[in-house]
């Protein structure tokens, strides 16, 4: 969609949108087009989250790059313009790589969910060797920089499993660029996000990332960005009901 579709007073308030939120994608526009009192009042909640303090716009950016990558969302459209905001803000290839690798990990929770109903059905987890499963918790302690309850249930039911996790996970922490801090707000982001609001980790990683430095309004910040993620619904719908209206002529310009 090209400006010339737009009215003046739309124009105006694409030039607002940017210059807040930094980026502008064809979906803007057409809701822009369809609902110009709805998107001015989007505007003005996206621009609050966008332009505070808290973060700076590479690590909101990268923080907008988690949510639209991880796999819960996993929002195509959303995340390519997320990465070329990134990248415009400042941000690297190689720390946009090490988000992603960040954001992998919210896999597991499948495990951390799923370990405790398998073993409560077979009257415990399976047998192992005490000394291992204490070598495997030691080994993520010292290369992740924490331990969490919900890890239990792993290490009991398969310590071999979560030894090779480990070595991966700690990936980004051993060989990344990013800042400890940035990293647990990643974290709290994917564990926050919408389609997935996984509380224990939640709770986990506000606690690391508090213990990393974050500040109240860092995380609220955060969180913010995360509520977001619900209005992806008119970025990903508003395009295809122009689309479908237009084709039944249903459509008023």
């Amino acid at each position: 969609m090209t400006d010339h579709e737009l009215s003046d007073t739309q124009r105006a308030l694409k030039t607002s949108f940017l210059e807040a939120v930094g980026l502008w994608r064809a979906a803007h526009g057409e809701w822009l087009r369809l609902d110009e009192e709805s998107f001015r009042r989007y505007e003005r909640l996206a621009a609050h989250v966008w332009t505070q303090d808290a973060l700076d716009e590479r690590e909101t950016a990268l923080i907008a790059v988690a949510l639209d990558a991880t796999v819960t969302h996993l929002y195509a459209d959303g995340l390519r313009a997320s990465v070329g905001h990134a990248l415009d803000a400042g941000a690297t290839p190689a720390e946009i790589r090490e988000v992603f690798e960040l954001t992998c990990g919210v896999g597991m929770h499948s495990l951390i969910e799923g370990l405790p109903l398998v073993a409560d059905a077979f009257d415990g987890p399976p047998a192992g060797d005490a000394a291992d499963r204490t070598r495997v918790r030691e080994a993520f302690e010292e290369r992740r920089g924490y331990w969490s309850a919900f890890w239990e249930s792993v290490l009991e039911s398969d310590h071999a499993f979560l030894e090779k996790y480990t070595d991966l996970s700690a990936s980004p922490w051993e060989r990344g660029t990013l800042d400890p801090k940035l990293r647990e707000l990643v974290y709290v982001a994917i564990d926050a996000s919408t389609t997935h609001l996984y509380g224990p980790g939640l709770e986990a990683h506000v606690e690391n990332a508090i213990g990393h430095g974050a500040t109240q309004a860092e995380l609220v910040c955060v969180l913010e960005l995360a509520s977001l993620q619900g209005y992806d619904t008119m970025l990903a719908g508003v395009p295809i009901l122009r689309e479908e209206a237009a084709k039944r002529g249903l459509l008023e310009e």
